[in-house]
């Protein structure tokens, strides 16, 4: 099956991959390159070894898969990028369309247990109207005696509660700039005068820009790189550090800080459950829903809209 592929290495797949999708991001080039190597790990031979044996059949594949130590989610980007590949050596529609149909259906399944654990933990999150007016109040706390560390709490809980909330992802190793970044392999807190704006590249979308608008959090935000954070990094450890938190650190962050101010340990899954409930209420526009879902990393509006039926 596909003599004239059967030897290529990962690094010449990975290669036509880059050549064949040449406006994709790094990190969708880095997953392609990644699935391969997963693939290698999963039938326990050198990839120009397996003579794309995993283009025979998509129920054998999936099948390895599940019997793997990978993750649902892993599986599902692993069997998309073996689509792609599929695509790459112009494999028969017939026998594409047979891993689509197959990726469609688990997919589907992911999605509706996605669904119902989303609606088993809005049972129990506070109302984002809720969330907001509690920071608030600890926000209208603040002075002077205010510790670095409370400070930094804020901070976070502020920019995932006071705007549109966002994923950890996006914050992390977030840098502070003053002119209009040309670079694109990170992301920004970018302010010019008085405006605050988060410029997110992380997304499987286009860059986006997020107009922080909240005028308790464009104070907070001042208030914190005036006396606090010295450095070019927007969230750090300690007062003299000049590292950025990484996502491992934020989620920890925010662990502590949804316990500090709402007696709840809250993730960012958790705030974006009730936000979007809470977005659902008002009847936003189509345009509206596509806008956030893609800002909150979502694929399709089915996860947002779920939480119109609560």
């Amino acid at each position: 099956m596909f003599p004239y592929f059967s030897n290529y290495t990962i690094d010449k797949f990975s290669e036509l991959h880059n050549n064949t999708f040449q406006n994709s991001s790094t990190s969708t080039k880095s997953t392609f390159s990644q699935s391969l190597k997963r693939l290698e790990k999963v039938y326990d031979k050198p990839f120009n070894d397996l003579n794309l044996v995993f283009l025979k059949d998509p129920i054998e594949l999936w099948e390895r898969l599940e019997e793997s130590k990978y993750s649902f989610n892993t599986s599902i980007t692993t069997f998309t990028s073996v689509l792609k590949l599929l695509k790459m050596v112009d494999a028969p529609l017939n026998l594409y369309n047979k891993y689509l149909l197959l990726l469609k259906m688990k997919t589907r399944i992911r999605d509706q247990d996605s669904i119902i654990s989303h609606e088993s933990k809005l049972e129990y999150i506070p109302k984002w109207q809720d969330l907001k007016n509690i920071l608030i109040q600890q926000i209208d706390n603040i002075d002077s005696e205010t510790s670095f560390y409370d400070m930094k709490l804020m901070v976070f809980l502020g920019l995932l509660i006071l705007n549109i909330p966002l994923r950890i992802s996006s914050f992390s190793k977030m840098k502070i700039v003053y002119e209009f970044p040309s670079e694109t392999n990170a992301n920004y807190l970018y302010i010019e005068n008085d405006e605050y704006k988060l410029i997110i590249n992380n997304l499987k979308s286009d860059t986006r820009i997020l107009i922080i608008s909240n005028e308790k959090l464009k104070n907070l935000l001042k208030n914190w790189l005036e006396n606090y954070n010295g450095s070019n990094n927007l969230l750090i450890s300690h007062q003299k550090s000049t590292k950025p938190l990484d996502q491992k650190h934020l989620r920890s962050l925010l662990s502590s800080a949804s316990n500090f101010v709402f007696d709840i340990e809250l993730n960012d899954d958790d705030i974006l459950s009730s936000y979007m409930k809470n977005l659902m209420e008002l009847d936003p526009s189509l345009r509206m829903k596509i806008e956030i879902s893609s800002l909150m990393g979502y694929n399709t509006l089915s996860k947002l809209e779920s939480h119109g039926n609560q």
